[in-house]
């Protein structure tokens, strides 16, 4: 598991005056915590970071480098005791644990149920989101779990008591000791289980995630919203089919071009002469244009995978390539492994490519794979 605190902020982890003022925030189960929504884009909770860096100053990222498709993308706020996940294939906010109530007040239909002068109680809990079913002891965690759709309560149970509790679905009002069960932590979701829950289902009209179906030597086709740009096709008419990009940019780093072929050395490089590129940004794609027809001649694909030095600079692009072959598919959650078994060795020796940003990415450089008779090439972070 890695974790960084800055990189993705630029500057996120800077403290303030008033750092230890609570958060207020209103819980909406199923749905919402504050401005934090289940389902949320993870650069849509990044833009939020920068925006209320006086408000929430410290964030740490975690996520695992060696099985990032099989671990929560995880944002932990330790000055406000928050923890947001986020579902590492679609990239959006999966569930949001509060753990630290004295950096919180939290209000409930109108109703505040914790903040400084309100201490969580059982019986508190019970009255504030009424009846449900009886919850349930987890043994290996000590403590007593209070269930509704949408949200849990999780009470800690001490450990001269746990024995009470082998086989019993109650929590008592007061322990032996007299003391009362305090809730320690919340967690909201989607579903009536947080252990299995997903992001809310997009709308039907939603394009995040839109599937990008790629013909090579070809070209792509939206889904959605039945767009068809191919190779060769002037900017006129991809302007018609996506609309205006993000950015236009030239560029002089294209670690691809070495893959291509020779290029007409009376051409300027860096210049418009030499071609420039649309970064289509929320639909993670980039459009390369031929600098004297004004013609597409590339497109590039973004997975948006935590360590790449692009990581948050494009939404993910949910690619399909169509293989000749029609077996198999390679998408956005491709390995590697399964790209070599489906497309055979590549035409060549790998690039190295080191980044410019190569001092902040502590993953090092990156390889790029050719397979020139399909028009491919794969860049494949170490």
């Amino acid at each position: 598991m890695s974790s960084t605190t800055s990189s993705i902020l630029q500057g996120g982890v800077s403290s303030y005056a008033g750092s230890n003022a609570r958060l207020d925030m209103e819980i909406v189960p199923s749905l919402s915590v504050g401005p934090f929504t289940l389902g949320m884009a993870i650069g849509d909770l990044i833009s939020h970071f920068r925006r209320r860096k006086n408000q929430i100053p410290k964030v740490e990222f975690k996520y695992s480098d060696s099985a990032p498709l099989d671990y929560d993308l995880v944002f932990n706020l330790p000055a406000n005791g928050i923890a947001l996940r986020v579902d590492p294939k679609t990239q959006r906010l999966r569930n949001i644990e509060l753990y630290d109530f004295s950096k919180l007040r939290l209000i409930y239909e109108n109703t505040e149920f914790i903040s400084h002068k309100t201490l969580p109680t059982f019986v508190l809990i019970y009255k504030t989101f009424g009846p449900t079913y009886p919850g349930w002891y987890e043994e290996d965690n000590q403590r007593y779990v209070l269930n509704y759709e949408g949200i849990s309560f999780m009470f800690p149970v001490p450990t001269k008591y746990a024995d009470m509790f082998a086989g019993n679905p109650d929590l008592p009002l007061t322990f032996p000791d007299a003391t009362t069960p305090v809730l320690n932590r919340i967690l909201i979701y989607h579903g009536t289980q947080w252990q299995t829950s997903n992001p809310p289902a997009l709308g039907q009209n939603d394009l995040y995630l839109e599937n990008v179906y790629v013909e090579p030597c070809k070209g792509l086709t939206f889904m959605s919203r039945v767009a068809n740009i191919t190779f060769g096709m002037s900017a006129q008419d991809v302007l018609a089919e996506l609309g205006k990009p993000n950015y236009a940019s030239y560029r002089r780093d294209d670690a691809m071009r070495i893959h291509t072929a020779p290029r007409d050395e009376s051409r300027s490089e860096g210049t418009a002469a030499e071609g420039y590129w649309w970064n289509y940004v929320s639909l993670g794609v980039d459009v390369l244009f031929d600098g004297y027809s004004h013609t597409v001649k590339k497109f590039m694909h973004h997975t948006n995978f935590p360590g790449h030095p692009d990581f948050n600079r494009y939404r993910r692009c949910n690619f399909s390539i169509v293989l000749p072959s029609g077996e198999g598919r390679i998408d956005a959650l491709s390995k590697w492994d399964n790209i070599k078994s489906l497309l055979g060795n590549p035409s060549g020796p790998p690039v190295i490519f080191n980044s410019m940003v190569q001092h902040r990415n502590p993953f090092g450089s990156t390889s790029f794979y050719g397979y020139s008779e399909l028009g491919l090439i794969f860049e494949v972070c170490n």
